[in-house]
């Protein structure tokens, strides 16, 4: 599985979804950091709906809430719940 997660600085749910990508087995992650990684222009005319982050496209697939990414990820056996 590929994933790519856009992310802003000082962002309480981007830590969130970076702390998720790294329990994720067989899965590929590349974050960009809106602004530094990628324009915020160029971001915004690549997915002018998108309204917050982290913002995520697993497999081609767009997921602007971390709970979808969260449950995709569990129904394909990526990631296991945490055990704390």
């Amino acid at each position: 599985m590929e994933a790519t997660v856009y992310t802003l600085p000082n962002c309480l749910g981007c830590r969130h979804i970076k702390s998720l990508m790294d329990r994720a087995t067989d899965v590929t992650t590349t974050y960009k950091e809106i602004g530094t990684d990628i324009s915020k222009t160029d971001f915004d005319t690549q997915y002018p709906k998108v309204t917050q982050t982290p913002f995520t496209v697993l497999d081609g697939v767009e997921y602007e809430n971390i709970v979808q990414v969260a449950r995709k990820l569990l129904a394909d056996g990526k990631v296991t719940p945490p055990t704390e």
